[in-house]
């Protein structure tokens, strides 16, 4: 069969439709509500609108003339198409208007990436070191940290301090106006010591002004008030206790400075003394565990041109020396020396006192060294109270004596107590007395320079050193225990009558 056999095929008619008939259909179903709508004035509808000049179809693209046609049917409310004529300067600028938007959507070829990236070139970035980072300015901020505590922490203290004190000084004034003494101290009901308004007066001085200006602290005053508070107060109150005896110590000491003349006020500033009130740093004074001064060592030009009576208020001294010019200082030891009752070591040289008070170690009892050393004006004689004393040491040199030392070598407490004794130039014209092999513990015996008689005496095995050196009026034989003696280490017996002698132990004749 071929292909013109097969009858035609019999299509249905497609169906007719009316342009905008769906739109308008729809519009019949919506309720319009009447508005009062300004009508454009592009509106063939408008009043003021102008008749639109008809533009040929032949002049214009079937797309353009579609495109204007839908927009004149949208401006009259319905679906259908209207063939209203429109004006050339509309048409134009809704033609601009449709080039525009399809300039800004144009796209671009979305290219693809390339299968390998390159390296990244290097950035060759130096590497430094911050400023903050450096090791040396750590520490230097980390030590100006820590001075900045300290200086905080000092001011704190003070502050607390003088609160503390203004606190007291207020509590004591209203005690005072309950009947309480200014001139002295009286008990409180309780029978406990409280201390008057004027010695809370002098601790507030010394505490708040005298640190700055210590000269501007009234010693002569406050320290007869300060003297007379009882150990008691002192050990049971510790603040005030202790403010008591650093005002008395720095009166004590301020007294040596103002007893010295502008030479030995010169040699004390250049040591600290009174620039300022810590004491205890100032050159040539010690003080023990407690605060108190225990020590005082000073030498010409910066000593006293005389002992101070305040001296004998440092009851904590233990260790007195002074070593003058010969002349300075001068006068005597004041009563109040007998005060210093912890004294163990006291050492005169070259000073213009005169002689010791016979009865002065009767108060000193706990003195076990005692040096007398080119004092011209001590007189020939020691004090008979050196007897009864336990010294370890005693040293007499460059001075005379001319007292008998009968009593002294016969002292049994000497005599088991004295490791040293040098008695070299005092002008010794006796011989030495028998009793000297009582001394068991005597190591070292020193009599040079002197006019001592024969014969020797035997001496005490314990001796180690001997000199009997410059003594021409010594002559004849040596004690045999001295020759044979096992612990004599030293032995000088130079410028003697025994220079023939050919041998004894350690001894030297020449």
């Amino acid at each position: 069969m071929s292909y013109n056999d097969y009858p035609p095929a019999t299509l249905p008619a497609p169906p007719t439709w009316t342009r905008g008939t769906h739109f308008r259909e729809n519009l019949s179903q919506i309720t319009v509500v009447p508005a009062n709508v300004e009508k454009s004035k592009f509106s063939p509808d408008s009043p003021n609108g102008r008749p639109r000049p008809s533009i040929s179809h032949s002049r214009m693209g079937s797309s353009t003339t579609a495109f204007l046609t839908n927009s004149r049917n949208l401006e009259n409310g319905d679906g259908a198409r209207s063939e209203q004529p429109r004006s050339i300067m509309g048409r134009i600028t809704e033609f601009l208007s449709r080039l525009r938007r399809r300039e800004k959507t144009v796209l671009l070829p979305i290219q693809a990436p390339p299968s390998e990236l390159p390296p990244w070139p290097p950035l060759h970035i130096e590497k430094r070191l911050c400023p903050c980072e450096d090791p040396k300015v750590k520490k230097r901020n980390r030590y100006w940290t820590i001075a900045l505590i300290v200086v905080l922490l000092y001011l704190l203290g003070n502050i607390i301090a003088l609160n503390i004190r203004v606190l007291n000084f207020v509590t004591s004034s209203s005690s005072s106006g309950n009947g309480q003494s200014s001139s002295g101290a009286t008990s409180s009901s309780g029978g406990s010591f409280a201390l008057s308004n004027d010695q809370e007066q002098c601790l507030s001085q010394f505490t708040v002004n005298a640190p700055s200006n210590p000269s501007s602290f009234p010693c002569s005053s406050c320290l007869p008030l300060l003297t007379t508070v009882p150990e008691s107060f002192i050990t049971t109150n510790l603040q005030d206790g202790q403010n008591v005896q650093n005002a008395i110590q720095f009166c004590g000491l301020q007294a040596v400075f103002a007893s010295a003349d502008s030479t030995g006020q010169q040699g004390l500033s250049n040591g600290g003394w009174l620039k300022d009130v810590k004491f205890c740093a100032w050159s040539g004074v010690t003080c023990g565990g407690s605060g108190l001064v225990s020590a005082i060592s000073l030498t010409f030009p910066a000593v006293p041109a005389a002992i101070p009576n305040e001296l004998g208020d440092l009851t904590g001294l233990q260790n007195f020396e002074i070593i003058g010019n010969g002349a300075t200082p001068g006068g005597s030891l004041p009563g109040s020396f007998n005060n210093l009752t912890s004294m163990t070591t006291l050492h005169l040289e070259s000073t213009g006192l005169s002689a010791l008070p016979d009865n002065l170690f009767s108060s000193l009892s706990k003195v076990t060294s005692l040096t007398l050393v080119k004092n011209a004006n001590f007189g020939g004689g020691l004090p008979s109270s050196i007897d009864g004393l336990s010294l370890q040491s005693l040293v007499v040199n460059g001075q005379s004596i001319t007292s008998s030392l009968t009593n002294f070598f016969s002292s049994s407490t000497l005599q088991g107590s004295l490791h040293l004794l040098d008695l070299s130039s005092t002008g010794l014209s006796t011989s030495i007395p028998s009793s000297i092999a009582s001394f068991s513990s005597l190591v070292e015996l020193h009599l040079d320079d002197n006019s001592i008689q024969p014969p020797l005496p035997a001496f005490p095995s314990s001796l180690q050193i001997l000199t009997l050196s410059n003594n021409t009026a010594l002559s004849g034989t040596l004690p045999a225990s001295l020759c044979s003696s096992t612990n004599l280490k030293t032995c000088t017996l130079t410028q003697t009558g025994f220079a023939n002698t050919t041998t004894c132990g350690p001894c030297k004749f020449t």
